[in-house]
């Protein structure tokens, strides 16, 4: 649940021009997660405008949240919440936090952005009060996971060519990161919205314990305007594991549907 709820978030990190108007305020996107034949989990990703007694007035606060369900979640209780604020015009974090909880694992932690450095405060529950903070210095533009997700979603993807690779960087549990992504062209899939016109994304997998290879997850956005993430499927050394949408609200432009 918890690699399924990364990669739902961590695919859109693409460090390019935005190329179109992005306008997110008030999305509401419901997923499904599922392992096998069997459906394990939801998941939800809403995009809204900070409130008014926020100082910061240009930024979307965007927060995702997964949990089980059904008779899994009885015996493997997964709630995690991760959520950012970031900045609408160039769609990078000022900040982000994490609370997760799997099981007896818990982790909360609150990440500030500053111009030059990346501030990580972790939460320690034996102690009953925040670690001392962790100072990263980075002269590159970076995202974390959920500011990613928005800034591949203002990319113009219509023109790229089959096999192209387009890098990225984040910064992820204490880790900067330089990820591939393979465009793998368009199709059309069947979701619970309709039948959708998509764009295939492939990320390269480093080597790791959890996935079946470097081209083990695949990736399909709406091809229109919302680039909206439809479908998550990874083959896992385990098993097959998916991520479905379910229901898009407040969505800005139409569907590319057939």
């Amino acid at each position: 649940m918890k690699r399924l709820l990364l990669i739902l978030v961590f695919f859109g990190l693409i460090t390019e021009g935005m190329t179109q108007e992005a306008v997110f305020t008030g999305e509401k996107l419901s997923y499904k997660i599922s392992y096998s034949i069997f459906n394990i989990g939801r998941a939800t990703v809403t995009v809204d405008d900070l409130a008014a007694s926020d100082l910061q007035k240009d930024e979307y606060k965007i927060v995702a949240k997964g949990e089980t369900t059904g008779l899994i979640g009885v015996f493997s209780k997964v709630k995690d919440e991760w959520g950012a604020y970031v900045n609408k015009e160039n769609l990078t974090p000022s900040f982000a936090y994490r609370r997760i909880r799997e099981g007896k694992y818990k982790r909360d932690e609150d990440v500030d952005f500053e111009e030059d450095k990346i501030v990580l405060n972790e939460w320690s529950f034996k102690a009953g009060k925040y670690k001392d903070p962790v100072v990263y210095e980075t002269k590159d533009q970076v995202f974390e996971l959920l500011s990613g997700m928005l800034y591949v979603r203002s990319l113009d993807l219509s023109n790229r060519s089959f096999g192209e690779v387009i890098g990225f960087k984040a910064f992820f549990e204490g880790e900067f990161y330089d990820f591939k992504v393979i465009y793998k062209g368009k199709e059309r899939i069947r979701t619970k919205l309709g039948k959708i016109h998509a764009i295939k994304l492939v990320p390269v997998m480093p080597d790791n314990s959890i996935f079946d290879g470097e081209n083990s997850i695949s990736i399909w956005v709406s091809d229109d305007q919302n680039k909206l993430p439809l479908k998550i499927e990874a083959d896992m050394f385990i098993g097959s594991a998916g991520c479905d949408i379910t229901k898009a609200e407040n969505v800005k432009y139409p569907l590319n549907r057939s």
